[in-house]
């Protein structure tokens, strides 16, 4: 097996514990109880688009990147 495969292997393994992270930054938004001020907006606003980065990066390296993306 060599290193592009390995990765992918990875990446799909994470694939799904990122996914879990995702729906529960969206989940923690919709069902916020209470009144929230703008740093909670902005953490979980965060929380989710580095979270969803993360998953299209993975999605990237299951798809397979070229070989010479490893290397820079």
């Amino acid at each position: 097996m060599d290193q592009q495969q390995r990765a992918a292997i990875a990446a799909h393994t994470l694939l799904g514990s990122v996914s879990i992270v995702i729906e529960a930054a969206g989940r923690l938004a919709d069902n916020w109880e209470g009144p929230r001020d703008g740093d909670q907006e902005a953490l979980l606003l965060d929380l989710s688009e580095h979270a969803t980065h993360i998953r299209s990066v993975l999605d990237a390296l299951v798809r397979g990147l070229p070989h010479d993306a490893y290397y820079h």
